[in-house]
């Protein structure tokens, strides 16, 4: 009655392949502190241009928590969920909705004399930090990291 025969195995490794054939390669996560240094622009002009950069990250949710302050909360399946579904097919196949994480990065926008100052700390893919940085480049960004 609940046999599983050989295609529905087949079908199952195929499906869990090709899922972890995208996952690996995916876009790398890194912890991210960097200082981004943007010359002659005020924190409040800076604003929407992140805004519209970190906006793009797909699978996230972006919230503004104040002035100056941008929330990147981006939704992922961990790395161990795989190997849990391959040993339990074919109910493993659950896993791969129900397990989520929740990584965030903190973005701050600060003045200084000559400029702003944009702090970006937390966890993310390294995508999301070269978009910044090379969005940024037009308006002359020299990037120091901590």
């Amino acid at each position: 009655m609940f046999g599983v025969g050989v295609p529905e195995v087949a079908l199952a490794l195929v499906v869990v392949g090709v899922v972890t054939l995208v996952w690996l390669t995916a876009d790398p996560w890194i912890t991210a502190s960097q200082t981004l240094v943007v010359g002659g622009v005020t924190a409040a002009e800076l604003e929407r241009p992140i805004h519209g950069l970190l906006g793009r990250t797909k699978n996230a949710q972006l919230t503004c928590t104040g002035t100056g302050t941008f929330v990147l909360v981006v939704r992922r399946i961990p790395a161990w969920t795989f190997v849990v579904v391959l040993l339990t097919l074919p109910f493993g196949l659950l896993l791969l909705f129900l397990v989520r994480r929740s990584e965030a990065l903190l973005v701050t926008l600060s003045d200084t004399g000559s400029g702003t100052t944009i702090e970006v700390i937390g966890h993310t893919k390294q995508s999301v930090i070269t978009t910044l940085a090379q969005g940024l480049g037009s308006l002359r960004t020299s990037v120091n990291v901590r």
